[in-house]
Order: C-alpha cells, then sequence, then structure tokens
C-alpha cells in the first residue's frame, strides 16, 4: 500500500508505523492513511486538530497539544470527546 501514496515524506514516515494527517494530504493519500490506522497497521497518528476531528476513530491514547490556550477556545465537553 505504500506504493500508493504519493506525498514523498507521508511514505517515509508510515515505512515506520506513523501516520500524517493534515490538509495539505491529497485526499487518496489520507483516506490511505485512515484505512491503515483503522486496520492497526499504524502505530501512532500526528493529526492538525481539525482533521482529528474527522478521523473519528478509535484510539488507546489521545495527545492534545498546547492545552494551555486550546482549553480556552474549547468547552471541556469537547476536550474530553477527543479524549474518548
Amino acid at each position: 500500500m505504500l506504493g500508493k501514496v504519493s506525498d514523498p515524506n507521508l511514505q517515509h514516515t508510515l515505512s515506520f508505523g506513523i501516520g500524517l494527517h493534515h490538509a495539505g494530504l491529497n485526499p487518496d493519500d489520507r483516506g490511505i492513511v485512515e484505512t491503515l490506522f483503522k486496520a492497526n497497521r499504524i502505530q501512532v497518528l500526528v493529526s492538525t486538530s481539525t482533521l482529528a476531528w474527522g478521523v473519528n476513530l478509535p484510539a488507546h491514547l489521545v495527545v492534545i497539544k498546547g492545552t494551555g490556550t486550546l482549553l480556552f477556545l474549547f468547552a471541556v465537553c469537547i476536550v474530553l470527546y477527543c479524549w474518548g
């Protein structure tokens, strides 16, 4: 499946079990990342906050970076939703 990925940086990180999910990826690459994550072929998924909402896949651990500012922008219930 790595041969189908068009982004060279994504191809490199996927070879180590790390997926990237951001608006700069083309939709096909994003779909591949989501499919691999759902199939447990990716151990780590790094995503922007806006696209993290769209992934909507179960995770064992969620890390939210920059909570000092995010907690003021997002309601507590939204942060709890992200944590699962």
